[in-house]
């Protein structure tokens, strides 16, 4: 004969304890990875998460997609790099001097061709479909 025994109720606590412990996300170096530019895929693999799961705690922490934030925060990289680079011109650089007046000055190449000298055209009435 089998002695039947009651269910075991589950302590409220320990059921929260079950599943994953969830991802925590270091908000500061998740801004340092946007500013750096990282993809969506980069920043979740740096966080050991899927990009899922670093869609939630975007939505989570911002009210927003990660793509909301990341077009936000990518813009302190933006910043550091343009900074960067006149520091460069400042700094002596003829390389970005140059480029920075290609960019923001409309400043181009020369690209036209000069030729000296005499020009002769020959034209052949026999080679001509007329």
């Amino acid at each position: 004969m089998t002695k039947k025994t009651k269910p075991r109720k589950r302590d409220p606590k320990e059921a929260s304890k079950m599943g994953r412990p969830k991802i925590e996300i270091d908000w500061t170096e998740f801004d340092k990875l946007c500013a750096i530019q990282c993809t969506e895929e980069e920043i979740a693999a740096w966080f050991k998460c899927t990009v899922d799961t670093l869609n939630a705690r975007c939505k989570g922490k911002y009210k927003q997609t990660f793509s909301e934030v990341y077009a936000q925060k990518r813009q302190a990289g933006h910043t550091s790099i343009r900074r960067n680079q006149f520091k460069r011109m400042q700094d002596g650089s003829d390389t970005m001097l140059i480029w920075l007046g290609k960019q923001y000055l409309g400043q181009q190449d020369k690209q036209g061709h000069d030729i000296t000298g005499h020009l002769e055209i020959h034209f052949d009435r026999e080679d001509a479909d007329l």
